[in-house]
Formats: C-alpha cells, sequence, structure tokens
C-alpha cells in the first residue's frame, strides 16, 4: 500500500514522499513504498506534510491498495492543513486522524 497526494482536481497524484513518512510505532522513516499491510491493517503511519509542501491550502490523499501484481481502486479523503498543523496521520480506512 502506498499514499498519494495532489493540491486539487486539476493536479495530477503523486506519491507522498517516503522520507517525509515515519512509522508510529519507532518513528523511523518509511524507506520505500509499499508500506507493509497484516491481515487486512496497514502499518501506523505519519505524514509530516509540511516536509512536502511549503504552501497552506487544500490537500487530497488517497491510499493505494496492491496485491503485489495490481492496484485496487484508491480510497480518497480531503484534507486542509497550515504550517501549525504539522501532522495529517492517514487511517487504513482513508480518513485523517
Amino acid at each position: 500500500m502506498r499514499y498519494q497526494y495532489r493540491r486539487g482536481e486539476t493536479d495530477s497524484w503523486k506519491d507522498i514522499p517516503a522520507q517525509d513518512v515515519r512509522r508510529k510505532a519507532d518513528g523511523t522513516t518509511l524507506a520505500a513504498w509499499p508500506a507493509g499491510v497484516t491481515s487486512g491493517n496497514a502499518e501506523a503511519l505519519s505524514w509530516n506534510v509540511t516536509d512536502t509542501l511549503t504552501e497552506d491550502g487544500p490537500v487530497d490523499a488517497r491510499a493505494v491498495f496492491t496485491d503485489g501484481t495490481a492496484s485496487m481502486p484508491p480510497r480518497q479523503l480531503t484534507s486542509r492543513w497550515s504550517a501549525m498543523q504539522v501532522r495529517h496521520p492517514v487511517r487504513k480506512s482513508g480518513q485523517a486522524e
């Protein structure tokens, strides 16, 4: 599984840079996508949005699941953030924490 973002409906989807994502379990940086999914539960991650984006504004994010050979339909959410809101963790359900 990997997470993607875009800055608006006309922007193309981009993978969230793995180096801007931390594992909630131990705070280590995600080395690369895909992130782990065990028994249907996505690995708990935290995206430091301000490491990726420097301007405030709406951000769409989605989870893209794969079975190793093909991607499944993505789940999407829209989130607004500011420089004061550093983290927008995303749960398996596709909703911001």
